[in-house]
């Protein structure tokens, strides 16, 4: 038994931490916060965890999220200046957004979407943009998730 068939992948868990993450940058910071939200393709595959060739490092489960994140920041930064959507509280890579459990009447094919360029992809990526409520209005009971 390997460490892994312990881990219970609950990306919902980061959904309904949003509202006590947002109140402590309210109120220690005095500023509003949005979430960008992105996982890689670790959960998915058996990828090693660091990959090494020649002099290059790379840390696979932490470097492509982050640039993932950047990539979506620009990107609806962009798409909000130029009219293209409103802001949102959460914005999330399409792999997370998908891998979220949500309510079988949620209808996840006609929610908001945007394009952007996801480092280390063949063609253009999606984000997915949410109100934080709506999401833990769709997201599953953790009970009925078991």
């Amino acid at each position: 038994m390997g460490f892994r068939n312990h881990i219970h992948y609950d990306p919902e868990k980061i959904i309904r931490l949003l509202p006590e993450i947002q109140t402590v940058y309210r109120d220690a910071l005095e500023m509003e916060a949005y979430a960008l939200i992105a996982q890689g393709i670790n959960e998915y595959y058996e990828d090693d965890l660091l990959h090494i060739s020649g002099n290059h490092i790379s840390l696979n489960s932490l470097g492509l999220p982050f640039a993932q994140i950047m990539a979506i920041d620009n990107a609806a930064r962009n798409a909000i200046r130029r009219g293209l959507h409103e802001p949102a509280e959460v914005y999330m890579d399409q792999d997370f957004f998908h891998s979220l459990r949500f309510n079988y009447q949620f209808a996840t094919s006609s929610r908001p979407k945007h394009t952007y360029v996801s480092p280390m992809a063949n063609g253009p990526s999606y984000y997915h943009f949410e109100s934080r409520q709506t999401l833990l209005d769709n997201i599953q009971n953790p009970k009925a998730s078991t």
